[in-house]
């Protein structure tokens, strides 16, 4: 009876660990699935804005960069529209 007791419980301790480890993982990737997420271009425009203004970005650049954002945000955009027409039929 003691002997069954006694491998009960480390069987119980190995899963406490394994469901530990289950959590934990499962939190890591919750994070990194946010970060993958979040949109990031409203932030970097303000910097690129906040160095043109200081003078360390060049004007032609700054444009550059904001109509490529504009563009990579419309293109997904329309994906994400896409998406949804096709989810829909």
């Amino acid at each position: 009876m003691q002997k069954i007791s006694t491998e009960s419980s480390a069987k119980i301790d190995t899963l406490k660990g394994s469901i530990a480890s289950a959590l934990e993982k499962k939190a890591k990737w919750k994070k990194e699935n946010e970060r993958r997420r979040h949109d990031y271009v409203p932030f970097l425009l303000a910097a690129l804005k906040h160095l043109a203004k200081k003078g360390t970005l060049v004007e032609p650049a700054f444009n550059k960069g904001k109509e490529a954002a504009k563009e990579a945000y419309e293109k997904a955009k329309a994906a994400e529209e896409a998406k949804k027409t096709a989810a829909a039929k």
